[in-house]
């Protein structure tokens, strides 16, 4: 009798324990972005949208594919 409950108490402390680790994971990935946030200062926060949205107006350059619009010609 004395094993089920044994039993039942591991379980508890399992499942407590894995809470436990979600959460910390959880507060370890929030305070590095919030210490990356704060050494970033006045970096602007829409420069990769903006980014984003400029490659997709523009067509690619006559003989280039869109795969290689930023990456250097080689000059042959």
């Amino acid at each position: 009798m004395l094993d089920v409950f044994r039993f039942a108490w591991f379980a508890v402390r399992t499942f407590l324990g894995v809470i436990l680790l979600i959460v910390a994971l959880y507060l370890a990935l929030w305070l590095f972005v919030e210490v990356d946030s704060a050494l970033r200062g006045n970096a602007d926060p829409d420069a990769a949208l903006r980014r984003v949205k400029l490659y997709n107006t523009h067509p690619p350059a006559p003989g280039r594919s869109r795969l290689y619009a930023y990456a250097p010609r080689t000059t042959p």
